[in-house]
């Protein structure tokens, strides 16, 4: 945009096979000296695509169009999609069988292919996280999409069969795209997560790429993203009083300081059972456990999560009655938990409700 420029300007590039910027030193302008032109933009964006249009999707070209104007400097893409890209890069054909739906087993819960996760991976090396509003009404794919977020350190926010007329519908994307973007960001952030000797982390959840086994590459963070990690012991702890686990977070803020963040936690080490099951965070396993569901439901099937979440209260349970020595068979049938985890068995059962992990018969795989 010239700085003479009084009214947006609009170019269209025809060739989306081979994407080029058709005016790459001007298509970026600053939000303060150019807000009032923005603003028109966004009010003239209704209108220009009010009449209904075949329902045609470049996203794949958009997407590479909008890593090639952002790698230079980093920063975030914004993605609102509506319906299955079927054009160009990164083309999808609809996967779903509506003759399936009533079907134990979900299928197609993995990409159909690692064009967005090669895209998003381009993106992360360049600094630049890819965030993405699904706002469908039909099916959209949301297993091969969802790729582009979870590469970039970017968030997927979904509103299943979205229509604006529906009042809720529009004051949830209101409040979602009000907190999106008022939040706190980070910028080309790196997160080192360091263990006492002895200990390992085996496997991260989330939304990264891991640059290291420790080191997790961000190229936005926010303080609504969540990480999880799964630990192992390696090697004998008997001779320690404690174990010390520490997250240090290096991101530039958005006033373009560089600034470093350092979480260090120390806990004591328990010699018996009764000492772990007492001490237990009950959020902090299910928010764990929902995390590692959703990657199982991928890795595996949606079966096996649901049998690996049941399993974990049932686990618990018998370890407490074993400590307790309680009597087993008629004896021993109420259901007996360490205060601090008496409300797991309902957050598991909330969990397996989540339209996550439940299939529910002729439920869409975007729903």
């Amino acid at each position: 945009m010239s700085d003479d420029a009084t009214r947006p300007k609009e170019m269209t590039v025809l060739d989306i096979d081979d994407v080029f910027l058709p005016s790459p030193e001007s298509l970026l302008v600053n939000l303060q000296e150019r807000r009032e032109l923005i603003n028109e933009l966004l009010n003239v964006l209704p209108r220009r695509h009010a009449a209904p249009a075949a329902p045609a999707s470049a996203l794949g070209a958009a997407l590479q169009a909008a890593y090639k104007l952002m790698a230079p400097t980093g920063g975030r893409i914004t993605v609102f999609q509506t319906c299955l890209p079927n054009v160009g890069p990164g083309a999808l054909q609809p996967r779903e069988d509506p003759n399936a739906r009533s079907s134990k087993e979900v299928a197609h819960l993995n990409p159909a292919t690692d064009f967005y996760k090669r895209l998003a991976l381009d993106c992360s090396g360049a600094q630049v996280a890819v965030d993405l509003f699904l706002l469908n009404s039909q099916y959209a794919d949301l297993a091969t999409l969802s790729g582009m977020s979870k590469f970039s350190a970017g968030t997927v926010y979904h509103i299943p069969l979205f229509n604006a007329a529906r009042a809720w519908q529009a004051d949830q994307l209101k409040r979602m795209l009000n907190r999106y973007l008022t939040r706190k960001i980070g910028f080309e952030a790196v997160m080192r997560v360091r263990c006492t000797r002895g200990i390992t982390i085996h496997t991260f959840h989330g939304n990264f790429f891991v640059r290291s086994t420790d080191l997790l590459s961000l190229p936005n963070v926010s303080p609504d993203a969540g990480f999880g990690m799964q630990l192992a012991i390696e090697e004998s702890l008997t001779d320690l009083q404690q174990v010390c686990f520490q997250a240090a977070l290096l991101y530039t803020s958005s006033k373009g300081e560089r600034r470093i963040r350092v979480h260090t936690l120390a806990l004591p080490i328990a010699s018996t059972l009764p000492d772990v099951l007492h001490s237990a965070d009950q959020q902090c396993i299910i928010g764990l456990l929902s995390k590692m569901a959703v990657d199982r439901c991928a890795s595996a099937s949606m079966s096996e999560a649901k049998e690996a979440i049941m399993n974990v209260a049932i686990d618990v349970l018998s370890a407490h009655r074993l400590a307790q020595n309680l009597p087993a068979g008629a004896a021993g049938s109420a259901l007996h938990a360490p205060a601090s985890l008496r409300l797991l068995p309902l957050y598991l059962l909330a969990l397996l409700k989540r339209v996550s992990v439940c299939t529910i018969e002729s439920a869409i795989l975007d729903s």
